[in-house]
């Protein structure tokens, strides 16, 4: 009878080790049970492509910032060799992936649907780890990416969340106590393999566990840090690193755990009457406590300085070349300078986490523009998600700068993929258009930006220069403008007057990036610097002395500009098409912004950009309009 084995975790139980066996063997042991080759060993990624009904929402996809197009090729893939595998000839195959859990119900039921469709039965197999070892382990794993206080609710093992959709719609759930005083000869590998009846031949299996001294140094680290995303590669860099060291494991203080764990009692329960082995400290006399803050003052005094034994230990890490270059790459110190820091008797974090000021710019309350007036949920606010999609990280100097198209746009980018160690200077400027969303903050560090700054530009100005750089050179826009208008002007014909009344008609104003309202693409109700293009040198000024930002200038890379043309200020040119307008450039000649306006689409302007020109008032005054 051919059948199908679930494995689903749950996280932290030695599940690598496993998918590692079973992928290494695949071909030797394929007389005895298929294990599905997508491309990596662990199948919770391939499967959430496979199973989610939109994968471009799932959270863990949108992490790796995929286009939709590309999102569902990537589905096609990964359904394709998964059909392959059901469709060959085994009795057993098996699926290991954590990520099952995260599953809606409806994605199970529609899983099990199709799995069913080739074979006759499926069976469910998870390791169970008492909620004490869980939250120890969860919160190394989180370390090792993030900064993680120990008092989130994320440590929580939620086992009914997590099994109870498993039990409701493959009916019964195999559970297993993941424990050394449990496993088979205390391998979770040899273990699983009994578990399941198929042969175990040996494997290494790689210790992932932190000693105390690593999650002390790690939990310093990420203050620092500039980003919370993690690549596989970074991540096996560090766990490789902290490898070596084999000092007592890491164990969270008692109090905390009590504490955790009395707020956990009806979901320990409920696991308990399926593994009558799951027992917790002090099982059955834990005080009930609220679980809304477990850490304060000198209970994280454990996790905030290192001992001279631990210091001594961890400077075997400068042997480590990998790891030093990528501390020095993330964090902008030596791995030396890092590791005397923590070490330092005076140094305290707070307990609220807050990243330490290294350049204090700023000390505003961050407050965003379009979150406070909207209920709905954050991810699905398409204004809000439009700000931060034209956010840009500064890491050395944690600072966050809203970009905004034809307000030296490609400037900054350059600037800052030259500031972040992408690139190494203009010449590979062309870098940029690659990486448009590379520097994009989350949340979490759009929120605690110690600096935040914009450009603005005169609306007059910015809709010019858009006729002026996109049109007359018929760049990809101008063309997409044209779609829009159903192709019925030819670009070469096209106006300044025409363009600027065709924004008046819905829903061209804000149908592309390069014309939209500037107040549109502001992330944060108020930042700390508001630079003028127009008076440009005080912002390159201000950011060399504020966060020893160099500002790089882009316009030779995209010839955007007017600042290399003999500029016509005679006539008026607001009917001048956009051809003839080409063929002046080429001579070395361009229409000054001014003489492109009438005084019809002035006021035009000003009726259609009215927030625009409010805004630069507000922050400029009236004097740096083209028309004030």
């Amino acid at each position: 009878m051919r059948k199908v084995v679930l494995h689903i975790g749950m996280h932290k139980t030695g599940s690598s080790s496993i998918q590692g066996y079973l992928y290494q063997n695949r071909d030797k042991l394929r007389d005895l049970f298929c294990y599905p080759d997508l491309g990596t060993p662990n199948h919770s990624g391939p499967l959430t492509f496979i199973c989610s009904d939109k994968p471009e929402f799932d959270p863990q996809i949108k992490r790796m910032e995929l286009d939709k197009k590309f999102i569902y090729k990537q589905k096609a893939y990964y359904e394709k060799l998964i059909d392959e595998s059901l469709k060959s000839n085994f009795d057993l195959l098996i699926l290991s992936a954590e990520s099952l859990t995260r599953f809606t119900i409806n994605e199970l039921i529609e899983f099990k649907r199709y799995l069913l469709g080739y074979v006759e039965s499926v069976e469910v197999y998870a390791y169970v780890r008492n909620p004490e070892a869980f939250m120890a382990s969860a919160f190394q794993q989180r370390i090792k990416t993030s900064f993680q206080e120990i008092t989130s609710q994320d440590l929580f093992p939620n086992y009914k969340a997590r099994f109870e959709k498993f039990e409701k719609v493959f009916g019964n759930v195999n559970y297993r106590l993941f424990s050394s005083e449990t496993l088979l000869e205390n391998d979770v590998v040899n273990d699983f393999c009994e578990w399941i009846n198929i042969p175990y031949t040996g494997f290494q299996r790689v210790n992932e566990s932190l000693s105390n001294a690593s999650v002390k140094f790690l939990y310093f680290m990420q203050k620092y840090r500039k980003s919370n995303r993690l690549s596989q590669k970074e991540l096996t860099l560090i766990e490789n690193a902290f490898s070596v060291f084999n000092d007592e494991s890491f164990s969270l203080p008692t109090e905390i755990v009590e504490a955790n764990i009395s707020a956990m009692q009806p979901d320990i329960g409920w696991m308990q009457e399926r593994l009558h082995n799951l027992v917790t400290v002090n099982n059955a006399t834990i005080e009930k406590k609220s679980c809304d803050s477990f850490i304060t003052g000198d209970k994280a005094d454990y996790l905030m300085s290192l001992n001279t034994g631990e210091v001594e230990m961890l400077k075997h890490l400068f042997d480590n070349q990998a790891f030093s270059d990528y501390v020095r790459l993330e964090c902008g110190l030596s791995l030396e300078k890092l590791l005397t820091l923590s070490a330092s008797e005076n140094f305290r974090f707070s307990t609220n986490g807050e990243t330490p000021n290294l350049n204090p710019a700023s000390k505003k309350k961050t407050k965003f523009l379009s979150s406070a007036h909207n209920a709905m949920n954050l991810e699905l606010n398409s204004s809000h998600q439009f700000g931060m999609d034209y956010a840009m990280q500064l890491f050395h100097s944690n600072a966050v700068c809203t970009f905004i198209p034809k307000n030296g746009c490609s400037t900054l980018r350059l600037s800052v993929a030259i500031e972040n160690g992408c690139i190494n200077g203009i010449e590979q400027g062309h870098w940029i258009h690659k990486n448009n969303q590379t520097f994009k903050p989350t949340l979490k560090e759009a929120a605690t930006a110690q600096y935040k700054f914009v450009v603005l530009r005169c609306p007059f100005r910015r809709l010019a220069s858009v006729f002026l750089d996109k049109f007359v050179a018929k760049e990809m826009d101008a063309w997409q403008y044209r779609d829009l208008l159903k192709r019925e002007i030819e670009l070469d014909d096209l106006t300044f007057e025409q363009f600027v009344k065709s924004l008046s008609v819905p829903p061209m104003k804000g149908a592309n990036i390069h014309w939209k309202p500037q107040s549109m693409f502001l992330l944060y109700q108020e930042y700390d610097d508001y630079f003028a293009l127009e008076d440009f040198d005080k912002a390159i000024a201000t950011l060399k002395d504020k966060i020893n930002f160099d500002i790089v200038d882009a316009r030779d890379l995209t010839g955007h500009g007017t600042n290399k043309f003999e500029l016509l200020n005679d006539d008026n040119f607001s009917q001048t098409p956009a051809f003839d307008i080409a063929t002046l450039k080429r001579q070395g000649k361009c229409p000054a912004h001014k003489v492109l306006y009438t005084d019809e689409l002035v006021e035009l302007v000003r009726t259609l950009y009215a927030d625009d020109i409010s805004l630069y008032i507000e922050k400029f005054g009236p004097e740096g309009l083209l028309f004030n």
